[in-house]
């Protein structure tokens, strides 16, 4: 087109062309970019997309677990629970079996206590050889002034001790006579082996005692040591009972098990 004339049709029409093919080479430089922007998203969707469905995996795996552990957890409560409620249901009967072991053993002393009531015991006495235990505890008896007769004694022989001359045993016709003994035993108080005319080699007192139970023995020594700690003055028993009393102006307590010891010795 020549300077200063005015564009000829074909003028035009070639410069609509060549807009055409620069608007046209834009348009698929765009499209270029936006396929390459689509495939890029594309591709980071689809990535996000596998990631959002291993998390899903991965959540529904430890919501199956935590389900899982949380039935676990609730068997083991529950197992707790009843063993806890069975060692209670044990505890309680092994406790009234105990009640009842301790009622039945009271029952068994008591009984073996009631048939020693013709019994009573001389302590004190020396041992000599080829004695008569029969004569001695006569003697013994006399000089706190009872009369027993040879016949009133159905038993007497010596029983084991662990200090001192063994024990006389004496089991009596009746329990009269037995009684008629120990109301009078205090006589002896002060009475020593030679006062008897016994030779020995320590003059020890002489002492007559209930014959007691091994039960009963163990439980009037822990009351008589007790009650020397605690400074109580008297220490006794009467009819297989053992009492004590702290002076002469309290009333006696009576001992019955180790449990009494403990509650009324303060």
């Amino acid at each position: 087109m020549a300077s200063g004339s005015e564009p000829t049709i074909k003028d035009l029409a070639s410069m609509l062309i060549k807009q055409e093919q620069n608007i046209n080479k834009r348009l698929d430089e765009m499209t270029s970019k936006i396929d390459n922007i689509n495939n890029h998203f594309s591709e980071k969707f689809t990535a996000l997309e596998s990631k959002l469905k291993g998390m899903e995996k991965s959540t529904a795996f430890i919501s199956e677990q935590y389900e899982s552990h949380r039935k676990m957890v609730d068997n083991m409560l529950k197992k707790q629970v009843a063993l806890e409620n069975e060692n209670a249901e044990f505890k309680k009967e092994i406790k009234d079996m105990e009640r009842k072991l301790f009622v039945a053993s009271q029952e068994m002393n008591d009984l073996q206590q009631y048939g020693r009531r013709e019994c009573v015991e001389i302590a004190g006495v020396p041992k000599i050889e080829q004695e008569n235990t029969e004569e001695l505890a006569l003697k013994v008896f006399s000089e706190i002034g009872v009369k027993v007769n040879p016949s009133d004694i159905v038993a007497c022989h010596r029983l084991p001790s662990r200090r001192g001359d063994p024990i006389i045993i004496t089991k009596l016709l009746n329990r009269k006579t037995a009684g008629e003994i120990l109301a009078n035993r205090k006589k002896l108080r002060n009475v020593t082996a030679s006062d008897l005319g016994f030779k020995a080699e320590t003059n020890g007192k002489i002492f007559i005692n209930e014959s007691l139970t091994k039960q009963n023995k163990e439980l009037y020594r822990s009351v008589r040591e007790k009650a020397k700690a605690k400074e109580w003055k008297f220490t006794w028993t009467w009819n297989g009972h053992i009492y004590a009393r702290k002076d002469e102006s309290t009333a006696p307590a009576r001992f019955s098990s180790p449990r009494d010891v403990e509650e009324k010795l303060i």
